[in-house]
């Protein structure tokens, strides 16, 4: 070669350029906006030299090659550190077939692919390029579009978040499925500050001594007390029991002490059978210890109407507390 500064190279047959270890320099463009056009059905082949463009023309270029056709380089320097026009920028784009054989190198610039096609592109083991986003390179030799490899993280809904599963990828991915939505506080340990979807779950799980709060008017199962001096504050709420035939809405057994209360409320809180299972029910309160109940809180047991029904069953006595 004896001419190492030109204009953009648009290339149309079948050619192998050997660049004999110089330098070409290109300071015009293509109208695809790259230094070097390869068209389609053209098979090339680039090799021993480097391709550059000029610095001084720099706003020029978008790409330092397109290639449309059979592209192999073999012991070559494609420099694309003097990429500068607006928009994006990629020292090559294959849009057919690309083959990277020994010896190429792609100064400082990413190698870019920009086209569906660019499952084709293939290089030696041994050149060391960068698989561009969205790309991978197989077995180190075969560039492919980036296959996702998902790790799950699994996030429990609780009383203060909703609940989802985020799939994230090494490669930085990530999205977002099964979105749970966070389960609804009706009562709470004030003791704990642990919360409940329902009354009866944070009556059963109450400890000795404990006060459990109702948060808001709810229907549900009946409570059934697991421990002593346990006490619960309806906050003005009413809660209705669904039920079983034969049951009751409150069970106290022998040695405990239940406390009802309405706290602060400006109106009274309630206990009462739901009105479509009152056959169900042989009283409201199956008391076998010591019920203390303020005098703000209704115990409405009009729904038992079970066989032998009654409004408080058992062996002990109910106070009321003015």
């Amino acid at each position: 070669m004896l001419k190492y500064t030109s204009d953009a190279l648009f290339i149309d047959a079948d050619v192998i350029i050997d660049f004999n270890y110089r330098a070409y320099t290109i300071n015009t463009a293509n109208a695809d906006g790259a230094a070097i056009t390869i068209a389609q059905g053209a098979t090339v082949t680039l090799r021993n030299g480097t391709i550059q463009t000029r610095f001084t023309a720099k706003t020029l270029f978008n790409y330092l090659i397109v290639n449309n056709g059979t592209l192999t380089t073999q012991n070559i320097t494609l420099r694309g550190d003097n990429l500068y026009a607006d928009g994006e920028i990629a020292t090559i784009v294959n849009n057919n077939t690309l083959s990277l054989e020994a010896g190429t190198v792609v100064v400082n610039r990413v190698f870019g692919v920009i086209a569906d096609s660019a499952i084709s592109t293939t290089k030696d083991a041994s050149v060391v390029l960068n698989a561009p986003a969205g790309y991978d390179w197989e077995n180190d030799t075969t560039l492919v579009q980036h296959k996702h490899v998902y790790a799950e993280t699994v996030v429990e809904a609780d009383f203060n978040r909703s609940g989802y599963t985020r799939y994230t990828c090494n490669c930085g991915h990530t999205y977002i499925d099964n979105i749970v939505s966070a389960p609804v506080a009706y009562a709470i340990n004030e003791s704990t500050g642990k919360k409940y979807t329902t009354l009866a779950q944070a009556v059963a799980e109450a400890e000795n001594g404990q006060t459990v709060k109702l948060l808001n008017k709810q229907t549900g199962a009946a409570l059934v007390f697991n421990a002593d001096n346990v006490t619960v504050n309806f906050n003005g709420y009413v809660y209705t029991v669904n039920g079983e035939e034969g049951g009751a809405a409150v069970v106290i057994a022998d040695g405990q002490t239940v406390n009802f209360t309405n706290g602060t409320a400006e109106q009274n809180g309630m206990i009462q059978i739901r009105f479509a299972y009152r056959e169900y029910f042989n009283c409201l309160v199956n008391n076998q210890g010591t019920l203390n109940v303020d005098s703000a809180v209704t115990l409405n047991a009009a729904n038992a109407q079970a066989e032998g029904a009654v409004a408080i069953k058992g062996n002990a006595p109910v106070a009321i507390k003015p």
